[in-house]
């Protein structure tokens, strides 16, 4: 109990606190905007906010942030419950890990994942990606008990898990569709009736995306179609990098711009100290290795991790970190 209480502190330290300093921009208004339309007597949107290429989003999301608008519009009483389940998850991935592995690995794997400035990021906005954590140590619990339990019932959270996390964001897709390949190729027992149970009741959300797309001639269809217009021209190499970076520390240019100069010249010894955190670069890699070696059941997990940034070098997506953000728990496993 001790332990759990202790994980659950960490956790929450720097998501709870400083929330007057919650990135609260375009993405964030838009989105608690389309939330709030009905509590002002407009009606529900038939999607969320467009993505960075243009296609609709599905408003799974906005659902969710209504139920949380009805109660209050204060950006950061709504970030503050984000980061709250966000918390509470890691402590449920803490007793999940500790069932299934050892206390002392559910321990560090954890840590890695409550102090991990990337994953603190994505836990205490107002932005779909920050629901993606919470629901993908879902689909990792669902799968360790669908396939080294075979509880044949837990098919349905997995189905019904990857489907949110693709509605969540769409770029998810990818990660779904190489687990979904390598895990048949492990050709586990599956309950094909759970799965079609789980399928349909994640599809609800969807029910007015898919009727509006239906009846106004599926203009994402086409806009999905061309979809290669809108990618980077260069393929990036820096997709390989992302997943060695996602736990620690890596482009964090991206959001501090020049006060990264300004944070190197007023905290020295800190900026320093985090060359240790490249220690990750080489223990990532190898924990895969240990991970592939001891766990054959789980093999499809390393092999959707290594095979993801290659997936995305390949279709040329831009290496930004909340594409990575769903291998994370992961990862944090590999790693402890």
């Amino acid at each position: 109990m001790v332990v759990f209480l202790f994980i659950i502190l960490s956790a929450l330290i720097f998501r709870v606190t400083n929330l007057d300093v919650i990135e609260f921009k375009a993405d964030e208004a838009s989105n608690l905007f389309l939330a709030s339309r009905p509590i002002f007597n407009h009606p529900f949107p038939y999607g969320g906010v467009v993505s960075s290429v243009g296609i609709l989003n599905p408003p799974l999301f906005t659902y969710f942030l209504y139920a949380v608008a009805i109660l209050t519009l204060n950006p950061q009483v709504i970030a503050l419950i984000i980061a709250l389940i966000n918390s509470l998850m890691l402590g449920f991935f803490f007793l999940f890990i500790k069932n299934y592995y050892s206390k002392t690995l559910a321990f560090i794997s954890t840590i890695f994942l409550a102090f991990s400035p990337w994953s603190i990021i994505f836990s205490r906005k107002i932005w779909p990606p920050d629901l993606i954590p919470p629901l993908s140590i879902v689909l990792l619990y669902s799968l360790h008990k669908a396939v080294l339990s075979k509880k044949m019932i837990f098919w349905l959270p997995v189905s019904v898990s990857s489907l949110f996390l693709i509605q969540l964001d769409l770029s998810s897709a990818f990660f779904i569709l190489l687990l979904v390949f390598f895990l048949i190729l492990q050709k586990p027992k599956i309950s094909f009736l759970y799965l079609i149970i789980g399928i349909f009741i994640g599809l609800i959300p969807t029910i007015p995306y898919i009727i509006y797309e239906l009846t106004n001639g599926c203009p994402d269809c086409l806009l999905l179609l061309n979809l290669e217009k809108n990618l980077p021209i260069n393929r990036s190499l820096e997709v390989f990098l992302r997943p060695l970076q996602i736990l620690s520390q890596g482009n964090f240019h991206f959001l501090l711009g020049d006060d990264t100069l300004t944070f190197a010249k007023e905290f020295p010894l800190i900026y320093e100290l985090r060359k240790f955190l490249y220690l990750e670069y080489f223990l990532i890699p190898l924990g895969i290795l240990i991970f592939w070696k001891k766990y054959q059941k789980l093999r499809f997990l390393t092999y959707s991790i290594v095979a993801l940034p290659l997936i995305y070098f390949l279709f040329r997506l831009k290496p930004v970190m909340h594409y990575f953000i769903i291998i994370a728990p992961i990862l944090a496993l590999f790693l402890g």
